[in-house]
């Protein structure tokens, strides 16, 4: 949603949508206009989940927020090209309802498991790191009792469909407790996870959004792979809506089901040489127009928040902005 009045664009046109998650097809979001007269021309807002960034690029698109690191590397090969990492956004983590009771285990920022979250940031298709924290998901609260929470007999793990980075955690978390795997992934998985081992092969299944978030809100699987923000502005807010989503891991000072694995983030392709709209970056990776004027881009970050509307996707997709013929 992009409501009239929140800012001087406005929008235009929408141009069509063909649906998220299909494969070779564009989806054009909208054409967006400046009110004020004698404005710019509209900026066209693309996004394409399924296309190579680099064929995008090849494109002549002005700006390209993208997670590929092919893209990414490919940009350095054009003249006028600028990228701008963003900062990390998004942190993927293993939840496991059935140590929500748990009140030992390894730390968030446990050096046993950085082979693991290493391995896990190769294994992904996107800019990835091994997950470094904050853990803001963790209560002030130091009395609070643990929850009870037992086993559901599942043996798969849970991630969202249209997600390509969580499928990918999912099928390389699976892989890693295979019998035979001897690594040091594979040790540092056995000691926070020791229950994906054993008799019996685990499995890894895509949901549907609303699947998704019904079946993790009743822990119905024996595991999941979550994303949320890496370090959200206001983490009490963010809290609570992990909370109703997960109504079960409370008191979140107690759990042990939450394992941070990988945080990810995107990068901003700009061409310096096109007179598109300045850029403000916030500390969360949003990416706001300016339309106050019609220099060359330029990115500033800045720690505030804005009540502005800003164009920005998930890491599982490629989003581009280009002038409108």
């Amino acid at each position: 949603a992009w409501p009239d009045g929140t800012t001087s664009y406005y929008p235009h046109s929408t141009l069509g949508h063909t649906g998220a998650g299909v494969s070779g097809r564009l989806a054009v979001l909208a054409e967006i206009g400046l009110r004020t007269p004698g404005g710019s021309s509209p900026v066209l807002f693309q996004v394409e989940p399924d296309a190579d960034g680099r064929d995008i690029l090849d494109a002549g698109v002005d700006v390209l927020i993208t997670s590929s690191p092919a893209a990414i590397q490919y940009s350095r090969t054009q003249p006028g090209r600028v990228a701008i990492p963003l900062p990390w956004a998004r942190s993927y983590l293993l939840v496991l309802p059935a140590r929500s009771a748990s009140t030992s285990g390894m730390g968030c920022d446990a050096a046993d498991l950085r082979p693991l979250r290493e391995a896990l940031a190769q294994a992904v298709h996107v800019a990835a790191r091994g997950a470094a924290g904050p853990c803001w998901w963790h209560s002030d609260s130091s009395d609070a009792a643990a929850s009870g929470r037992s086993g559901t007999g599942s043996r798969q793990i849970l991630y969202p469909i249209h997600d390509a980075t969580a499928r990918e955690l999912a099928e390389r978390i699976v892989a890693l407790a295979a019998p035979g795997r001897d690594e040091p992934a594979t040790a540092a998985l056995h000691r926070v996870a020791p229950e994906i081992f054993g008799t019996g092969g685990w499995s890894a299944a895509g949901a549907d959004s609303a699947r998704f978030a019904e079946r993790l809100a009743r822990a119905s699987d024996a595991a999941y792979i979550l994303s949320i923000p890496h370090d959200p502005a206001w983490a009490a807010a963010a809290r609570a809506t992990l909370l109703s989503r997960a109504p079960w891991l409370a008191p979140l000072d107690r759990t042990q089901a939450l394992v941070p694995l990988v945080d990810t983030r995107e990068t901003l392709l700009i061409r310096r040489d096109r007179g598109i709209p300045r850029m403000t970056i916030l500390h969360d990776g949003t990416v706001i127009l300016d339309p106050l004027t019609n220099a060359p881009a330029r990115a500033r970050t800045s720690e505030r928040t804005s009540e502005r509307t800003s164009a920005h996707t998930s890491t599982s997709a490629n989003a581009s902005v280009n002038r409108a013929p």
